[in-house]
C-alpha cells in the first residue's frame, strides 16, 4: 500500500507573515455596523472625507487622454520632481529625483525598503511602540532563533547553567541562533559593570551580555527567577520557557528544531 504525500505548495517564509491586526480590527468593525452597532472604528488610518474634487478630476482626465500605460519603476519622473520639491520647502532636504521613489502606499514603500536593507538571518532593533506591519516585513525576510538567558554571578545555579549556554552558543552560532544573556542583578553589589565583565571573561562568555540594573527586560518578560532561559522563534515568539538548572537536553532539541538542524 502506498501512502500519499503532501505536496508542499506554498514557500517557508509566508508562514512568517500573520494576518494584520488592522485589518483584523477593521473587519471585526464593519461586522459589528452591519449588525447595527454604533461605534468608532479606530482601525486603518485612513481619512475620514471623500477623495478631493480636484484629484478625482484630474485622474479621470489621465484616463480620458489614455494615460494608462507602465511607468518608470521608480515612479513618474514629473511626480518625483514634485515631491522632492515639495520635500525641500516642508524640511529644507535637497534630494534629487533620482534619490526619490514613490509607491502605491508607504506599506510597499516599507516593504521594499526592509527587503533591501535586511538580509537573511540579520538581527533587527525594533522599538516599542512600533507600526504592526514593520514586525512581519521584518520576519518576512528571515529571522533568527534567540536564546535569552537571565542571570547574575553572584548566582550560584547560574553560573552552573553558564557553561550549557556557552556551548549552545558555540555549536549553533553558524546555524542561526543568538544567544543573548541579559544580567539582571539579585543584589545591588552585582550591579557594577566592572565586576559583570570580570565575570563574562571569567566564564568565558562570548555571546553578547546587557546589563538589566533597572529590570527593564526582566520585566518585559514577566521573568520571576534566577537562571531562567527562553527561546524565541523565527517569528519572534517564545515558544520555550525554563527556570533554574537542567532540561539541557530539551532545551538543545527544541533550538535543533527551530534551526532544522540534526543533532
Amino acid at each position: 500500500m502506498t501512502t500519499a504525500t503532501a505536496t508542499k505548495i506554498f514557500a517557508d517564509r509566508i508562514g512568517r507573515i500573520e494576518v494584520s491586526a488592522t485589518m483584523a480590527i477593521t473587519a471585526a468593525a464593519l461586522k459589528l455596523k452591519s449588525e447595527g452597532v454604533n461605534l468608532a472604528d479606530f482601525g486603518a488610518g485612513e481619512p475620514h472625507f471623500s477623495t478631493p474634487r480636484h484629484i478625482k478630476d484630474a485622474a479621470i482626465e489621465a484616463i480620458e487622454k489614455n494615460f494608462t500605460r507602465y511607468t518608470n519603476v521608480a515612479g513618474i519622473p514629473e511626480v518625483r520632481k514634485a515631491i522632492v520639491d515639495r520635500h525641500a520647502c516642508d524640511f529644507g532636504s535637497n534630494y534629487t529625483p533620482d534619490e526619490c521613489v514613490f509607491t502605491t502606499g508607504g506599506k510597499l514603500a516599507l516593504f521594499n525598503a526592509i527587503q533591501v536593507l535586511v538580509d537573511h538571518g540579520d538581527e533587527v532593533i525594533l522599538p516599542v511602540p512600533y507600526w504592526v506591519s514593520f514586525k512581519d516585513i521584518i520576519q518576512y525576510a528571515g529571522g533568527k532563533v534567540v536564546l535569552v538567558d537571565f542571570w547574575t554571578y553572584g548566582c550560584y545555579n547560574c553560573v552552573n547553567t553558564l557553561p550549557h549556554v556557552t556551548r549552545l552558543y558555540d555549536t549553533y552560532k553558524d546555524r542561526g541562533l543568538v544567544v543573548v544573556g541579559i544580567h539582571t542583578p539579585e543584589f545591588p553589589f552585582e550591579k557594577s559593570t566592572d565586576a559583570v565583565q570580570a565575570a563574562i571573561k571569567r566564564h568565558g562568555i562570548r555571546y553578547p551580555v546587557a546589563q538589566d540594573n533597572g529590570y527593564a527586560t526582566w520585566n518585559a518578560y514577566h521573568n520571576q527567577y534566577w537562571p531562567a532561559q527562553y527561546i524565541v522563534d523565527k517569528t519572534g515568539k517564545i515558544v520555550f520557557e525554563h527556570a533554574g538548572e537542567g532540561r539541557y537536553e530539551e532545551i538543545e532539541r527544541t533550538i535543533q528544531k527551530l534551526l532544522d538542524v540534526n543533532g
